[in-house]
Parts: C-alpha cells; structure tokens; sequence
C-alpha cells in the first residue's frame, strides 16, 4: 500500500477537525446550544450497567431499561418529526464482578 495514500486522508480529516474545534471555540455554550436547535432524547438507552457477567450483547444492556436499541429508522424518523440533536445517555463502566465491588 502506497503510504502517500495512507497519510493524505489522515491529514485531511485532523485539518478538518481542527478547523471545526477553531470555530467552535468562537462560540459561547448559549450559541452553540441555539444551534442544536430542538433536541431529542432517547431515554437511558446506553446509561443502564449491570455487573452481571452473562451479558453477551449491547442490545442486552440497553434492554437493561426495558429500552430498545435504536435504528436507523428510529432516527430518521426522529428527524422527520424536525429534531436536530439527539442525546444518548451513556455510563462508562469496566467490567466488575460481585467479588470485586
């Protein structure tokens, strides 16, 4: 593989990540919120844990709250209906057993 291929891509996409954070950082929150515009929240769908080990799936852990995992349909759907910002709670855990907590 011709690494000029390799690179050039990567520098393209931190370039535009660095110009999207500059202009970023001209905002104050109150704007960068406005912008979001109307949002959506799709309840606690990655913000439920357990510390049971026979958890094989992600779709396991969202049923956790009763919820179902989101589609692409889910989400387009959610679009239609004119909401530009969707939250996905989320609670980052390793994994722990009983013994350990």
């Amino acid at each position: 593989m011709n690494v000029l291929s390799f690179i050039l891509p990567i520098i393209l996409l931190v370039s535009l990540i660095l110009d999207y954070l500059y202009e970023m950082g001209k905002k104050n929150s109150f704007q960068i919120i406005r912008e979001m515009g109307m949002g959506y929240n799709i309840a606690n769908t990655f913000d439920s844990f357990s510390y049971l080990d026979d958890l094989e799936t992600p779709d396991e852990q969202i049923g956790l709250n009763g919820n179902i995992a989101p589609t692409k349909a889910m989400i387009k759907k959610i679009k239609k209906y004119g909401f530009k910002t969707i939250r996905l709670p989320v609670t980052r855990m390793h994994s722990l057993t009983m013994k350990e907590i």
